[in-house]
Formats: structure tokens, sequence, C-alpha cells
């Protein structure tokens, strides 16, 4: 059996908008650094031009999950 790690970003609801799922954790944990530093610009870049930031992700959750879908861990979590 295999696991399937998964990237999960949430609005300023709390609600889940956007999910991406990847075969290793290699990857995977690049491109959660990835959206993590999208995320940081992003809000600045709204916040010094005085627009509201709740049409970007909140925050995001990189989740693992095995084929069996028996069991689902948190790997990591960032909220802005």
């Amino acid at each position: 059996m295999s696991n399937t790690f998964e990237i999960r970003a949430f609005n300023h609801k709390n609600n889940c908008f956007k999910v991406q799922a990847y075969g290793n954790i290699k990857r995977a944990k690049e491109v959660f650094a990835d959206k993590i530093d999208m995320m940081k610009k992003s809000h600045a870049a709204l916040i010094a031009s005085n627009l509201p930031t709740t049409a970007l992700a909140k925050s995001v959750q990189l989740v693992a999950y095995n084929d069996a879908r028996t069991w689902l861990e948190e790997i990591e979590s960032f909220e802005i």
C-alpha cells in the first residue's frame, strides 16, 4: 500500500477550495513551501495596496493518507 500526499488550501471562512495530490513526500513538501511563500507575498501585496485579502488562501495543510483511506495524518500546516 502506498501513501498519497495532499496540499489543501482554505479560505477565510475555513472552507477547503483547492486540493492537489502528490505521489511522494519530497515533491509535496517542495510545493507546500512554495505555496507558503506565495501566500505571504500575495497577502503583503494586497495589504500594501489597501485591498481585501479574502479572495486568497488563509491557510494551507499538508496531509498524508494511505490508498485504503484508513488513516489521515496532518504533516504540516500554515495560517497567515
